[in-house]
């Protein structure tokens, strides 16, 4: 499991995340289920303020759980973190957490997918956006704002807006990118029988949409 974390007024030094860290996983909240961190390093070193992933397990009774948590702060997000309420799996009980809006989600991963170009490691991304544009419903001028935000912060605003269609092609004719997402489609069954050209197809039209 994969989660993304920004921090807000806190340092955003090793000491002090592993600290806040150790004091959150010792909370015992009476549910048989305890952590441990596994390992640590250093993310986003071209950026301004960094970041760290934290590898983790999550321990119930013999079920062992490897979580990966990337901290981050610095970023730009359009519009204001919203709260969410996520549904516990044994009850109906929900628990509150402030999330990025999807306009900022969907911000980050077109502004990685274009900036990156064919050199993208990560075929999730083209999976997320094909995916959460036809499930989940958002504000397009909102989207624009937040991809022109996250552009502006990542120095990349000419990149993303005035490269995005000549970078697309390159990556549609790339024979890595394609042979990445065919290995993707093939480890994960939720992805099974999505043709790359699809996800292009996706990415495409929503960048079209707001730049365009």
């Amino acid at each position: 499991m994969d989660i993304d974390t920004t921090i807000v007024n806190y340092p955003m030094s090793y000491d002090k995340i592993i600290e806040a860290m150790q004091e959150i996983i010792k909370i015992d909240l009476n549910d048989c289920v305890t952590f441990e961190i596994v390992s640590s390093d250093a993310i986003r070193k071209d950026d301004a303020y960094g970041g760290y992933c934290l590898r983790m397990n999550a321990f119930f009774e013999s079920v062992v759980t490897p979580l990966f948590i990337d901290i981050t702060t610095g970023d730009s997000i359009v519009p204001a973190p919203a709260i969410f309420g996520y549904r516990k799996i044994f009850s109906d009980e929900l628990f509150l957490v402030y999330s990025y809006p999807i306009e900022t989600v969907l911000a980050e991963k077109l502004e990685t997918i274009v900036t990156r170009g064919a050199f993208n490691t990560r075929p999730r991304d083209y999976y997320d956006v094909h995916m959460l544009t036809k499930s989940v419903g958002f504000d397009v001028e909102m989207l624009k704002r937040a991809l022109l935000a996250t552009s502006k912060h990542r120095q990349t605003m000419d990149i993303v807006t005035q490269e995005y269609a000549q970078r697309l092609d390159v990556i549609s004719q790339s024979d890595n990118v394609r042979r990445l997402w065919e290995k993707y489609c093939k480890t994960f069954n939720y992805a099974k029988g999505i043709p790359f050209e699809t996800v292009m197809e996706s990415v495409r039209n929503l960048l079209n949409s707001v730049l365009a």
